[in-house]
């Protein structure tokens, strides 16, 4: 007879080999490209960056946002943010895995006006995002 446990531990381990890179990782410094959808229907490319200081910028938004990881700060996939006190209040949440080369962002916002928003993308430079909203006059994420 031949324990079970031997196959279990081959399957775990090909599992954690095959996915090796994109193994949670906290998103501080990672840029991501992200596709938004707008419940009021539009549709829109934009670049999240997470900074290592607890500042969340979403390009098209142009506002800074205080983000944390969910469970009192412990997750290591699940996010959190709201923007700073200003005319205009976002909230964001989401998951992230990987690094600043493998990984995947997911997602859902909603204003304080009632919009709600979903984003998905995968990290990158968002060198398009730095020339599509500098300076934001116009916001994708504002009807």
């Amino acid at each position: 007879m031949k324990p079970k446990f031997s196959l279990f531990a081959i399957v775990i381990l090909t599992f954690m080999l095959a996915s090796g890179s994109a193994l949670a990782q906290r998103p501080d410094g990672i840029s991501y490209e992200v596709w938004a959808k707008s419940s009021f229907g539009t549709e829109f490319p934009d670049c999240a960056i997470f900074g290592n200081d607890g500042v969340l910028w979403v390009f098209g938004l142009g506002i800074p946002q205080t983000f944390d990881q969910k469970d009192l700060g412990e997750s290591e996939v699940f996010w959190q943010s709201v923007t700073f006190p200003d005319f205009v209040t976002f909230a964001f949440s989401g998951m992230a895995t990987g690094n600043d080369t493998d990984g995947m962002i997911k997602g859902d916002a909603i204003s304080l006006f009632g919009d709600t928003f979903t984003f998905k993308g995968q990290p990158g430079d968002c060198g398009f995002a730095a020339d599509a909203f500098a300076p934001v006059t116009s916001s994708p994420w504002m009807q």
